[in-house]
């Protein structure tokens, strides 16, 4: 006897290859999906697993708390040692202190290039929005530590 013939799956019913959200055991049975910052930690990892000679993260730490953000940045040279080319893209511009490069894009177009140091003595537009980020919420400079101001 012939076995039933399986209707064949039709696009709504397959699933997507990019569609996994896995299901962490926990105790008691059920599961937990993983927060936003452990999913990004996760890519980050994955990221620099494989074995590409240019890495690109963009926003790395957006969904990282402020102390998996400074591990991540203090680890990146050491993570990036032996690729040609390691770019993060922020908008975080005190994240931009571990690059050895910053890149300022503007309108789509290459506004300014150079170290950060070079990019904050230079009073360039990199400067300004640095600065703006620095600001308190009403307005007046942060300061560093000791209470001077910047």
């Amino acid at each position: 006897m012939k076995p039933p013939a399986t209707p064949a799956p039709t696009p709504s019913s397959r699933p997507s290859p990019t569609a996994w959200t896995p299901r962490w055991p926990a105790p008691g049975g059920g599961g937990h999906d993983l927060s936003g910052g452990q999913w990004q930690r996760l890519a980050v990892a994955r990221g620099f697993h494989r074995d590409a000679p240019v890495v690109v993260m963009d926003e790395p730490t957006s969904a990282l708390d402020a102390r998996a953000e400074h591990q991540l940045f203090t680890r990146l040279r050491t993570l990036a040692h032996g690729r040609a080319a390691t770019v993060f893209i922020t908008h975080r511009l005190a994240n931009a202190a571990v690059a050895d490069r910053v890149i300022v894009l503007h309108n789509g177009h290459v506004a300014e290039s150079g170290t950060y140091q070079e990019l904050l003595a230079a009073g360039s537009r990199f400067a300004e929005l640095k600065d703006l980020q620095d600001r308190r919420t009403d307005g007046t400079p942060a300061t560093a530590s000791a209470g001077t101001p910047r």
